[in-house]
């Protein structure tokens, strides 16, 4: 297991709280169950800690299942651990993470990155514990805005062309009598194009043709775990920049030149979905 920085999907998250997951925090704030939403308009926030205190979250999953990939959205943790339960707490294995991080547990220490992800050696839980001990400032109240249980579905290998990512904020503007405009935005809606030119890679287009093929939803994540591949960053390609989505268009299967034993040209549409 290793990130090559290639685009990654995901199982939408096995641990929302829609879906019956709940999240218990020894901070016992009204907003714990957040980190489970999927909104990253939403987080979780300690009350009275500082760099003395563990926060210990406890994530209760709605039915015993299979997860080998971890991710904690937008968080401020600098030494943390994760590890899950089948009666005690056990440590995962064989796992990687970001910036070439490797182990036999998920025990981190100086982390100084806004989002973690992990993989490792499929477990089969209902339960995950996570404790942080210090932040990356010192002393401030530990927060984390979304935590992901999930498993891969694929990385693309090659790198077709993608066609931007737009950002809609359902933008409405209304003319007052001065001439003037009152304007309103609601939660931002991604979305992107990624095309096939003339393209060799038969796992991507296998991989590709299943997304289309999904009933539910699934997560995309444009920077692959490498944020620093990307010399200016922006949004859509940061660590955090992990979105639910679905292929809202048809497929258009092509040839290039209509020769058959030349590369395809195809056109996937992604959108931000429930």
């Amino acid at each position: 297991m290793s990130m090559s920085g290639g685009i990654s999907f995901f199982d939408k998250s096995l641990s929302l709280y829609k879906d019956g997951a709940q999240a218990a925090a020894s901070s016992n704030t009204p907003d714990q169950n957040l980190l489970l939403s999927g909104n990253k308009y939403y987080k979780w926030q300690s009350i009275g800690s500082d760099d003395l205190t563990t926060e210990t979250i406890t994530i209760t999953l709605a039915n015993t299942i299979s997860i080998s990939r971890i991710f904690l959205l937008n968080h401020n943790f600098k030494n943390f651990q994760i590890q899950y339960d089948n009666g005690s707490p056990a440590d995962f294995t064989g796992v990687t993470g970001l910036d070439s991080y490797s182990g036999s547990a998920i025990d981190v220490t100086n982390f100084a990155r806004d989002t973690a992800y992990f993989e490792f050696t499929p477990v089969t839980t209902d339960t995950i514990i996570i404790t942080a001990d210090t932040t990356q400032t010192a002393d401030a109240e530990k927060f984390l805005q979304q935590f992901i249980a999930t498993n891969e579905i694929g990385t693309l290998t090659g790198y077709p062309k993608l066609n931007g990512i737009s950002i809609d904020r359902n933008i409405r503007k209304e003319e007052a009598h001065s001439g003037r405009f009152q304007i309103q935005k609601g939660y931002e809606v991604a979305g992107f194009d990624l095309s096939l030119n003339y393209y060799p890679e038969q796992g991507d287009i296998d991989l590709l043709d299943s997304l289309h093929d999904r009933e539910n939803p699934f997560l995309v994540w444009l920077c692959g775990g490498l944020p620093d591949q990307f010399r200016i960053k922006q949004r859509g390609f940061n660590l955090s920049d992990l979105y639910q989505m679905q292929i809202d268009d048809s497929l258009r299967n092509s040839y290039e030149k209509n020769v058959y034993l030349l590369g395809v040209n195809q056109r996937y549409s992604f959108i931000e979905a429930v």
